[in-house]
């Protein structure tokens, strides 16, 4: 709450960072990870027009996309975290996993990166070596390398990679251009989810790909885990509206049933929910009024990847 009161205050702020995707090694584990369980899935993965909500501190996950076949890149965010030589150093890193054909970085190589794969083999079925033979040649290489030096300037025409920092205008894509929306541990912190819903609708091309994965535990979570997981919920609202503040990004503390609900409303079919089954939670008796309504299946679930197709 002392947080929440201070962000009222206009004091000068300046942005740490959220220390997730300044490792090539994180952003690879990531953008593999979405490949694998679309696969599973059954659909396409290979976007050749792909958003990213959220991308963190660099476009790491959005460079792996380019060296492996999306021709069409834009990262979308509310707050400037990339900057240049991080996702120059990153693309750098990035190039020789690709080219050894590096396994996906597992729990041990990145602890608290979800979900948990069965294989971590480099999935080679779903890379192929004529898709890498393209997205490794040196041409390839050379043009997403410029296209991430001449991020933060207007964008030309034919850019493959654009950074947009802060996004308001749904404009920024095209209606019923993008074949791949994805991003990871973000969802939980969109204030409005169903303009972002209403927004992912009107981007993607009908049977357009969507892959996310939503982290639910709450930010007063401690690292002994003495605190549960989603002790958040037994806040009521005038509580939590002082806890929330007027800060840029915080949790929206949703439940997966939301995130399902909203899917099904604005127009898309879930095919694969991957859930991170949560222990040490707070009970029902504990949950503050206006939780009333999350389920069994919320309550056991810390995190998601949800995978849908636009219908």
């Amino acid at each position: 709450m002392i947080g929440g009161a201070k962000s009222y205050i206009p004091l000068p702020w300046s942005y740490r960072g959220t220390g997730g995707t300044t490792s090539a090694e994180y952003c690879y584990a990531v953008w593999l990870r979405h490949l694998v369980l679309v696969h599973q899935s059954g659909l396409s993965t290979n976007p050749q027009a792909l958003v990213e909500l959220g991308p963190g501190d660099s476009i790491g996950v959005g460079l792996m996309a380019l060296l492996t076949g999306t021709q069409n890149y834009r990262a979308l965010d509310v707050l400037p975290h990339a900057n240049a030589d991080r996702n120059l150093a990153i693309l750098e890193s990035l190039v020789p996993m690709l080219r050894s054909r590096a396994p996906i970085p597992d729990h041990e190589a990145v602890p608290h990166l979800y979900p948990r794969l069965e294989d971590y083999a480099f999935p080679g079925e779903v890379l192929t070596e004529a898709r890498l033979r393209h997205g490794l040649s040196d041409e390839n290489v050379a043009d997403v390398r410029r296209a991430t030096e001449s991020l933060g300037e207007p964008a030309a025409p034919g850019q493959r990679a654009q950074y947009v920092c802060p996004w308001t205008d749904l404009s920024v894509v095209e209606p019923g251009t993008a074949d791949m929306i994805f991003s990871h541990a973000v969802f939980q912190e969109i204030d409005d989810l169903p303009a972002a819903f209403r927004a992912m609708h009107l981007w993607l091309k009908p049977g357009g790909v969507m892959s996310h994965h939503a982290d639910f535990t709450s930010y007063f979570t401690s690292a002994d885990k003495t605190t549960p997981w989603n002790e958040h919920w037994t806040y009521p609202a005038w509580q939590w509206r002082l806890i929330r503040g007027r800060r840029p990004c915080y949790i929206n503390g949703q439940p997966l049933s939301t995130y399902l609900r909203l899917f099904e409303q604005f127009g898309f079919t879930v095919l694969k929910v991957t859930p991170m089954i949560g222990h040490g939670g707070v009970t029902r008796a504990q949950l503050a009024k206006r939780y009333g309504h999350v389920t069994d299946k919320d309550l056991a679930t810390q995190a998601a990847h949800i995978v849908a197709v636009k219908r």
